[in-house]
């Protein structure tokens, strides 16, 4: 099966024939799909360290292998004629992408209310220019107030009806996200 279409079908290919090589055109595919690849963060930065050697891919098996459960580690049971070890740059992502531009924020939420997030996240100097909406189903006078006490910058209350709600979200993106001018928000390291 060629990659791209393990790619398109979302299949996992678990037996390779490790004494054949791979063509070098069939590496630059893997490598190209890994760079656009979704991942669970860090995918910024990425560089990829490419062994082909069967000598390579054994030191550097002993080198990861787990002490604990050696034999029940993933790649302790995978052969293949390649290792691709991507390498990611945390910093670099968590200073692109891991603060948000906007938050939105109900009150009622379990364990610990809107109101007292809204508190915490205006004592964090890395958060406190954060735009904070709150988009809750209370019309309480003394949580509006509360609200806009402890610093949310818009209260508006949710409509019922689904197709209201989604109107209402179109507005607020258009306003938060493209008419109005944003803050600077600190960087991951005073928040995280």
């Amino acid at each position: 099966m060629e990659f791209q279409d393990v790619i398109r079908r979302r299949r996992m290919v678990r037996q390779y024939d490790t004494d054949r090589p791979v063509p070098r055109d069939v590496v630059d595919r893997i490598l190209q799909n890994g760079l656009r690849a979704p991942s669970a963060g860090f995918s910024q930065g990425w560089a990829f360290l490419v062994l082909d050697d069967p000598a390579d891919v054994a030191r550097f098996r002993d080198a990861v292998r787990p002490a604990e459960d050696p034999d029940g580690w993933f790649a302790a049971r995978v052969e293949a004629p390649l290792l691709i070890v991507p390498h990611s740059n945390k910093d670099t992502y968590l200073d692109r992408y891991a603060l948000p531009a906007l938050m939105l924020l109900d009150l009622k939420r379990p364990r610990k209310s809107g109101l007292e997030v809204l508190h915490w996240v205006r004592q964090q100097d890395g958060l406190k220019r954060l735009p904070v909406v709150v988009l809750t189903s209370s019309r309480e006078t003394a949580d509006v107030n509360r609200a806009y006490d402890l610093g949310a910058n818009s209260y508006l209350v949710k409509p019922v009806a689904f197709e209201s709600l989604l109107e209402m979200v179109k507005a607020l993106n258009l306003y938060w996200m493209i008419l109005s001018e944003r803050p600077e928000v600190g960087n991951h390291e005073q928040v995280l």
